[in-house]
């Protein structure tokens, strides 16, 4: 089974990737074709608290969030239940951690997938489903498991240039939703240090802010990311 993406939705997680060491979650909004499948059109930054290897979803948040988009997009809940997170030090396998936050967190659903991107850009996904075998009286009902490819529709790609206004205002919307711990950008008794040409205080050594530079501080980051985006991702 193959799960698709656009060419925006990747880009966006693969940022997210590169943007930080910590783990970072998104809700990935679905569209269903029934010659191709699933594809993921589009991704949404979730309100979270997350660090090196732990992510603590606002489901509460999430939930709102699913109405919403219902009443001003049409957007039904099933399409946002695709939980999609980085995996920036590079394992494209679900952690412990991962199983137990689908578990605990979309295991009552009847559907939902998990995506990770690592910042090499392979792909881990699975789709979980529960089946009903019998009548509701005397049958009973199975949770599967299925491992699925993801490919990224580089040919189809029809969609606006990311600039560095896009970057910015995903920056903004890093800091507004994702409460980061401390331990995840320096070790205990150290301070990162701002850029040789910056006077200001790098915000990024506190515990729940990112910091968002002015264009022209953020020039060797974009360039990073770009340079880092540019490979073709592989699937699976």
């Amino acid at each position: 089974m193959k799960i698709w993406m656009t060419p925006r939705a990747y880009w966006r997680l693969q940022w997210m990737a590169q943007r930080t060491d910590s783990e970072v979650s998104s809700m990935g909004l679905l569209q269903l074709d029934e010659n191709r499948g699933f594809t993921v059109v589009d991704v949404v930054l979730v309100k979270q608290e997350v660090s090196v290897a732990h992510v603590d979803l606002d489901m509460d948040w999430w939930a709102e969030k699913q109405v919403e988009l219902f009443e001003t997009q049409g957007i039904q809940p099933w399409q946002s239940s695709a939980w999609i997170h980085t995996h920036p030090a590079g394992v494209e396998r679900p952690s412990s951690t991962d199983e137990q936050t689908m578990c605990e967190s979309f295991g009552a659903w009847d559907f939902a997938i998990m995506i990770i991107l690592t910042k090499s850009g392979r792909f881990y996904a699975r789709m979980d489903f529960n089946h009903d075998f019998g009548p509701p009286e005397t049958g009973f009902q199975q949770r599967y498991k299925v491992e699925c490819e993801v490919e990224v529709l580089w040919t189809e790609a029809e969609e606006e240039p990311i600039s560095r206004e896009t970057l910015r205002a995903w920056e903004k919307e890093l800091k507004e939703l994702v409460k980061e711990a401390a331990a995840s950008w320096a070790t205990p008794g150290t301070v990162r240090q701002a850029p040789a040409d910056s006077h200001k205080e790098d915000s990024r050594t506190e515990p729940d802010l990112f910091n968002l530079y002015d264009p022209d501080e953020t020039e060797s980051e974009v360039n990073d990311y770009v340079q880092a985006c540019l490979t073709t991702p592989n699937s699976k």
